[in-house]
């Protein structure tokens, strides 16, 4: 797989579509959605898509070339393909097809597709999941409360464009922390499961913890102990999604201390019980 490498170009493009979004809500024709679960397909391009891998592997063929997308990918697809196809597989994508109803604005969204597509191929961007099931549950709600809808579509756009400057895109020349918080980063959500501290951490680094705090907040925009926990809380959501595990093992496995904790944690960041997210999502 040929992972996007973000520039300069894909940022601006991002902050167009974002802007048109905002703008030109109103003719916006969100026509389509959904998830699609590992069944094969072969036909024609319309509309603009959204695509969002959050299990699995693919490989697409579309027009002549062939695309590769798993799990955390996410694929710009441009109203220009004209034929599109794959095979019967394991995986599951969230799709979202549009077009505006005026032609004018279909050509903007065309030239600036031809920037932030880049031939289809995917964009890692982990993390998206619940994002598209909160657009998708409103859509199929009924209620089609515009600015409900407005504000989900552009919050999954924002969320792709942080996501893109803080882990694709150009970093600062002269940060002399960048290595280290790459490092810390790595460390997290590798390790998540297990005992991590922040004295652990500013010692690996001969730091004092206020620092190192002080450091991470001012490069991912929160404390370093409240951004393991968001690791921990995605992980357990996963898990409730796509297993049948116990709460217990679910807990042990995401670094909680027991079941309690995790239960008042989850609740804490999520508004819903363990019990309750399973049930919901489901």
């Amino acid at each position: 797989m040929i992972i996007l490498a973000a520039n300069d170009n894909l940022l601006t493009g991002l902050e167009e579509l974002i802007a048109l979004i905002d703008s030109e809500w109103s003719s916006l024709d969100l026509h389509s959605y959904g998830l699609w679960r590992s069944h094969g397909w072969d036909g024609v391009g319309h509309s603009f898509e959204l695509n969002y891998y959050i299990q699995g592997s693919n490989l697409i063929r579309q027009d002549q070339a062939k695309v590769e997308v798993k799990q955390g990918d996410l694929l710009f697809l441009p109203d220009t393909i004209r034929k599109s196809s794959c095979d019967d597989g394991s995986f599951r994508v969230f799709f979202l097809s549009f077009w505006f109803k005026d032609d004018a604005l279909n050509t903007r969204l065309r030239q600036i597709y031809k920037t932030i597509a880049r031939d289809s191929h995917p964009l890692a961007v982990p993390g998206l999941e619940d994002d598209f099931v909160a657009l998708i549950t409103e859509l199929r709600s009924g209620k089609r409360f515009p600015h409900l809808l407005k504000h989900l579509f552009i919050h999954i756009l924002v969320k792709i464009y942080r996501a893109v400057h803080i882990y694709h895109g150009t970093k600062p020349k002269h940060n002399k922390h960048e290595q280290m918080i790459g490092e810390i980063i790595k460390e997290l959500n590798e390790n998540y499961g297990s005992d991590i501290s922040l004295a652990d951490i500013a010692a690996t680094y001969s730091l004092n913890e206020r620092y190192l705090n002080h450091i991470f907040k001012g490069a991912t925009g929160i404390p370093l102990g409240r951004y393991l926990m968001k690791i921990r809380i995605e992980q357990a959501k996963r898990l409730l999604r796509t297993t049948h595990l116990q709460i217990t093992d679910i807990a042990m496995d995401t670094g909680f201390f027991d079941a309690a904790h995790f239960c008042k944690s989850f609740k804490k960041h999520t508004d819903y019980t363990p019990a309750e997210y399973k049930a919901r999502m489901e």
